[in-house]
């Protein structure tokens, strides 16, 4: 019994040290990486809406005159608020300098 126990237990082990291989790669190509921590994307919209840094979809503020709906420029918004992390000062600023200069052309389409 105690062999079975160790065997079935080693097998999780390397079952799960797999897993973990595969998702280093997998992120390993990943240039863009976001800044939400532990929290999802439905938990940090309630906050940025909160902060005034995102309109609340009861918001009608957003100017329909704009070739980009205002469901994709909200969606915009939000990825570039997650790929954004604030600074001592209090600004938010992307960390890698490639995320940075997506991050400003998203912006700048949006204006």
């Amino acid at each position: 019994m105690c062999c079975t126990l160790t065997n079935a237990y080693l097998s999780c082990c390397l079952l799960h040290q797999r897993r973990s291989d595969i998702g280093k790669t997998c992120t390993a190509g990943n240039i863009h990486r976001h800044t939400l921590g532990q929290k999802s994307y439905a938990r940090k919209i309630p906050e940025w809406e909160k902060e005034g840094l995102l309109s609340t979809p009861s918001d009608s503020s957003t100017a329909q005159s704009s070739v980009v709906s205002p469901a994709v420029q909200n969606r915009a918004l939000v990825w570039c608020l997650a790929h954004q992390s604030k600074t001592k000062d209090g600004k938010r600023e992307a960390k890698n300098p490639e995320t940075a200069e997506v991050v400003s052309k998203v912006v700048s389409d949006l204006q």
